[in-house]
């Protein structure tokens, strides 16, 4: 008997199943998901549902977010550069050149 460890628990294995797949919202949900479900306020069908739309939430989120960060730096590259060139010019029309 020593050295034995329980079985996991299927609650267990889903939270290993969530952690390799990188769905950290899903794994924050999963326990208020199944107090509900014991207490027949949900089905276990509009729980996966539920855990995979917060999980879908999430990474929609940051994907808007790093569009809007990409948006944003492709906007301002082009004046960088602009005002790169101008400055170079400034400096070639202060040395003599054109």
């Amino acid at each position: 008997m020593r050295g034995e460890t329980l079985p996991d628990t299927p609650i267990e294995r889903i939270r290993r199943h969530l952690v390799a797949l990188r769905m950290p919202r899903a794994l924050e949900t999963l326990d208020h998901l199944v107090q509900q479900i014991e207490r027949g306020q949900i089905g276990t069908i509009e729980a996966i549902e539920m855990l995979l739309a917060e999980e879908l939430t999430v990474r929609e989120s940051r994907r808007i977010k790093a569009a809007l960060q990409m948006a944003r730096l492709a906007l301002s590259h082009p004046l960088i550069l602009m005002r790169g060139a101008l400055s170079n010019k400034r400096i070639g029309f202060a040395r003599g050149g054109f």
